[in-house]
């Protein structure tokens, strides 16, 4: 019987969520910024150009967490904070579920209107409407259906970059990004732009869906790229490391 009301509910959620498999496959970044496109490969999980680096999901698995992850675990590949910190308490901003299980259900953010949506081996990137979409009962279902989810920023949505022009900020900036055919992707710039500048880039790279990630003071990271198991720091600032309250992680 349960088996059935978790199929009900996903089947419910589909419509709004619109879930994306997996694929185990990587893709490839066009170095030319002016008309970046992606093209199918199946390289190395990690590429670079002049401005961006891509970390690809692959055949990695992608879980979300609010323990800090061991750099000494050899089977993380990729590391980084997502969901934004909270700066008077240090919590989590925003909901944020952990294998069905939320961090804490009353901390809607209603001025994100992104959210990134894990279900099984399937990630989306959805509209909130500025977590009006977050309800109770919506919490409760994807509970159920133990899912993994977090509210951000979102960037591109269908393939259209969305307006950030008052933000005229420089950060180095990071997004998880999906491409049409259900790739995934963590893209990083190497140096400070705006945020509306990213998420045009974002979409000249022919990206379906994207949502940034903790940046800033708080964008330490790191990449096992090397064959050696060597670490690659990740974030050009680092000075909050120590106060993240949240991340993903690409592992075996």
């Amino acid at each position: 019987m349960l088996v059935k009301k978790s199929k009900f509910l996903l089947i419910f959620l589909l419509p709004f969520f619109s879930c994306i498999q997996i694929n185990k496959d990587g893709s490839k970044i066009n170095s030319d910024k002016s008309d970046t496109t992606p093209i199918f490969s199946s390289g190395k999980w990690f590429s670079e150009d002049e401005f961006y680096s891509i970390y690809y999901l692959r055949n990695l698995k992608i879980k979300l967490t609010n323990i800090r992850p061991n750099q000494s675990d050899t089977s993380i590949k990729l590391c980084i904070p997502v969901a934004f910190t909270q700066l008077d308490d240090g919590s989590i901003d925003g909901l944020f579920i952990i294998d069905g299980k939320p961090v804490d259900a009353k901390k809607v953010n209603h001025r994100l209107g992104g959210g990134f949506l894990m279900i099984k081996d399937s990630v989306s990137i959805i509209k909130t409407n500025d977590g009006k979409f977050l309800s109770s009962s919506c919490i409760d279902s994807l509970s159920k259906l133990n899912a993994s989810f977090f509210q951000q920023i979102q960037l591109v949505r269908e393939g259209e970059n969305l307006g950030f022009h008052k933000d005229e900020k420089l950060f180095q900036r990071r997004a998880i990004a999906v491409f049409p055919n259900g790739n995934i992707a963590i893209i990083e710039t190497k140096s400070p732009v705006t945020l509306q500048e990213f998420a045009d880039d974002l979409v000249k790279m022919k990206i379906q869906n994207a949502i940034y990630t903790d940046m800033g003071s708080y964008d330490e990271g790191w990449a096992r790229i090397h064959e050696s198991g060597s670490l690659k720091v990740l974030g050009n600032i680092r000075s909050e490391t120590q106060r993240q309250s949240n991340w993903l992680i690409f592992k075996n």
